[in-house]
């Protein structure tokens, strides 16, 4: 079983939490392995005002990610029919868009909390794909650091960490843990994802 707990910030001590496992097996071929599975479990918490969207991500089915292939090493290659890859770049320009679009004509940047939410909007965007090792970590922890420039000249950034664990019998998955830290100035949020995998 494959499960993945994500916790992301809504803004004060608001937050969405999501709890959602797979039922997987591993078939192994000329190239690599592929991973292939079905959601078995989901269950979201959030707050009562946002309670339709919470429906929505409950009722969102994500069988659409399988087969997923990894090469002969244990690394993601591809998701569905997506290539996959981590690049904290895309998260930067997601969010240079975003403030794009948000500041057209406006000279300076005037609500620091609006843009705050905007650039964690672009930093979650690194949990819409899988982390590379996720099935056979390599043990390395991550951190990266990208600096976002804002309109009116403030500044902000993307933390992102990770960390993996293998199984003690063997060099499968035990867990695996992300985090995105997005911050402008002394304000910071910070979105969790947790990966654990255990046979049945």
């Amino acid at each position: 079983v494959l499960r993945r707990f994500v916790e992301r910030p809504l803004g004060g001590n608001a937050a969405i939490r999501v709890d959602r496992a797979w039922e997987v097996m591993f078939a192994a071929g000329s190239d690599g392995t592929s991973v292939l599975g079905h959601q078995t479990h989901v269950r979201v918490e959030a707050p009562e005002r946002i309670a339709a969207i919470a429906q929505i991500e409950e009722q969102r089915q994500t069988d659409a990610m399988f087969p997923i292939a990894l090469d002969r090493s244990g690394l993601v290659i591809s998701v569905g029919n997506t290539r996959d890859k981590t690049v904290v770049a895309d998260a930067v320009d997601t969010a240079n868009e975003l403030f794009a679009r948000a500041h057209a004509g406006k000279a300076a940047v005037d609500d620091a909390r609006r843009d705050l939410a905007r650039l964690q909007q672009a930093g979650q965007s690194l949990f819409d794909r899988l982390p590379q090792d996720l099935f056979f970590p390599e043990g390395t922890p991550v951190r990266e650091v990208a600096p976002i420039a804002l309109p009116g000249g403030a500044r902000g950034e993307f933390e992102l960490r990770y960390v993996a664990h293998a199984a003690a019998d063997g060099p499968w998955l035990e867990t695996a843990e992300r985090t995105v830290i997005t911050r402008i100035g002394p304000d910071e949020r910070k979105s969790l994802e947790r990966w654990t995998l255990a046979a049945i």
